[in-house]
């Protein structure tokens, strides 16, 4: 944005001038939040001028019925990785500013249910040959995994196939990701050998007909690691994970976080390994980058605490382990369903930690 702002530091001022959104239905209001961090510039970026404005009252009161998005200032000298982010997201935008950009943008910050809401909303003014349902439902299915619901997202990425092979039959890129999709939702389900059967389909085609190095590569490369690592092939594993990393951090920014994601991976196969403690830094390093990249209460963060507290519980440290398993708990009741699998491998770590901590009444209570 390049431009003034007329703002207040009253909330129930703005919120007044943005009204609630009775009697216009296709209007949605929006109440901004902008955190100045004027410390860290030379020069005030803002000027209150309260003294000349017409409105001189305030008083604290948010309401829950408008959109709120916060905003950080930042500049070009002090922030060089957030401009980079940005420069990134709009690369991906890539001047789609549409509904079902929108319902992706929901899923990418775990409103999954708005997501899901938004596509339903589609999905009934398109015609059943219409190609935009495929992208739907591939993206309902990763709202069932985002729910743990891994039966759902396997149905609706199988139809997303079918679909894809009727209307797009080409249409390679799609098609890999699709198969890519069905193979983590075998995964999931435990069916491994069919899992790695869909991935290296997902593999060939990218071989024949796409760039060998090329990000959908890399994101097949990265599902067959954690196959095999649940295989306990883990040389193997280990193999298609650095392969994975190596081409993700060629072409994307050092904190995006589909390298925080590898480096979860590769800490897992340690984890698994029993080597705790290279475990720990590759954990820390993705936890870094994801606490960078990610709203704070994402799902894929209670992964990242829940892996960091298993390593310092091999390393007999019981206590940090703890304080770990905690804040993975913490999100996960934040932002999943009651009966979500990872809320129950959660508790039993958690369990498991006051045990080990002599305190049993505690572990009885998470077991």
């Amino acid at each position: 944005m390049n431009s003034f702002l007329s703002t207040s530091t009253s909330s129930s001022i703005a919120l007044g001038f943005s009204g609630n959104g009775s009697g216009r239905p296709l209007v949605k209001p929006v109440f901004f939040e902008i955190h100045c961090p004027v410390k860290e510039y030379q020069t005030k970026p803002f000027a209150n001028i309260q003294n000349y404005s017409y409105t001189k009252e305030e008083n604290e009161e948010l309401s829950d019925t408008i959109w709120h998005v916060k905003l950080t200032l930042c500049d070009d000298d002090n922030d060089l990785n957030r401009i980079e982010s940005i420069d990134y997201l709009k690369s991906e935008i890539d001047h789609r500013l549409d509904i079902s950009f929108l319902a992706k943008l929901f899923i990418d910050i775990n409103e999954l249910d708005k997501a899901k809401d938004l596509y339903n909303l589609i999905v009934k003014d398109l015609p059943s040959d219409h190609c935009d349902r495929v992208s739907i439902k591939t993206n309902i299915g990763t709202i069932h995994f985002g729910n743990g619901q891994y039966c759902d997202a396997l149905k609706y990425c199988r139809q997303a196939l079918k679909i894809n092979r009727l209307l797009m039959p080409k249409d390679f890129v799609t098609l890999s990701m699709i198969l890519n999709n069905i193979g983590h939702a075998y995964n999931k389900l435990g069916n491994y050998l069919e899992s790695i059967e869909y991935h290296k389909k997902a593999l060939q085609i990218q071989k024949k007909f796409l760039i060998k190095n090329n990000l959908g590569y890399a994101t097949t490369c990265k599902h067959l690691g954690v196959v095999y690592d649940c295989l306990s092939k883990r040389k193997l594993a280990l193999t298609y994970l650095e392969q994975a990393k190596k081409i993700l951090e060629k072409y994307l920014l050092e904190m995006h976080p589909h390298i925080g994601d590898t480096f979860n991976n590769i800490g897992e196969i340690y984890l698994s390994n029993n080597r705790s403690n290279e475990a720990r830094i590759n954990l820390e390093k993705s936890l870094e980058i994801r606490l960078e990249s990610l709203p704070t209460d994402h799902p894929i963060l209670s992964v990242s605490y829940s892996n960091l507290g298993c390593a310092h519980d091999r390393l007999g440290n019981s206590q940090k382990a703890l304080e770990y398993h905690n804040k993975s708990l913490n999100i996960c009741l934040k932002s999943m369903s009651k009966n979500h699998p990872d809320l129950a491998t959660t508790y039993n770590n958690i369990a498991q930690c006051y045990n080990e901590l002599d305190n049993f009444t505690s572990a009885l209570f998470f077991s």
